[in-house]
């Protein structure tokens, strides 16, 4: 499984229309950064309602920087939001497989 999804990133990322990404690609690594520092400090989630409520803290923390113009901080607060979006992925069981959707117009990512 890893290794097809290894492939499929590969592929992806081959493609031309990707020029440019490198500013996301040191984003994803900042994020793993700070994931494996919390992974390291804190115990995982016990539930899917911590995992929320961790998450949740964090974003209500990155609207307060947003809302105090300081732009450094915000992209630090971004930072750990993305961190603890990773830790609830990887310590929440998935209780089906995971089907990428097609892009919607309404998604913005």
């Amino acid at each position: 499984m890893q290794n097809l999804r290894t492939q499929e990133l590969a592929k992806i990322l081959s493609d031309a229309s990707l020029r440019g990404f490198d500013p996301y690609f040191s984003a994803a690594q900042d994020a793993l950064v700070e994931t494996a520092r919390a992974v390291t400090r804190f115990q995982p989630f016990n539930s899917s309602h911590e995992g929320f409520a961790v998450l949740q803290e964090e974003v209500h923390e990155l609207w307060d920087a947003i809302g105090s113009n300081d732009l450094v901080e915000a992209r630090e607060q971004a930072i750990q939001v993305a961190a603890i979006a990773l830790r609830f992925i990887a310590e929440m069981p998935p209780t089906k497989k995971y089907e990428p959707r097609e892009k919607e117009d309404s998604c913005r990512s």
